[in-house]
């Protein structure tokens, strides 16, 4: 298409793809960050039992990572109580 092209008379249809990449609920946040970096998609429908159960963007993986290694840290850096 040309730079500048008007689409305003494109469908959705029109230009959606046919490939869905999904995630299982029970997938882990790791393994979908990995499915969403190969399919190059910033977020990902979750199905539980074969129905839409919801989506899961880049955003919220990157929140329940940067709490985990926050966590880790923390326990690093705190040393056990002598008792």
């Amino acid at each position: 298409m040309a730079a500048g092209a008007d689409l305003s008379h494109l469908t959705a249809g029109e230009v959606m793809t046919t490939e869905v990449v999904t995630a299982q609920d029970a997938d882990s946040v790791l393994a979908s960050a990995r499915l969403m970096c190969a399919a190059g998609v910033r977020h990902l429908p979750v199905l539980k039992d074969g129905q839409l159960a919801g989506t899961v963007s880049v955003r919220d993986l990157l929140g329940v990572l940067l709490v985990s290694s926050q966590t880790d840290a923390t326990a690093v850096e705190t040393p056990p109580r002598a008792g």
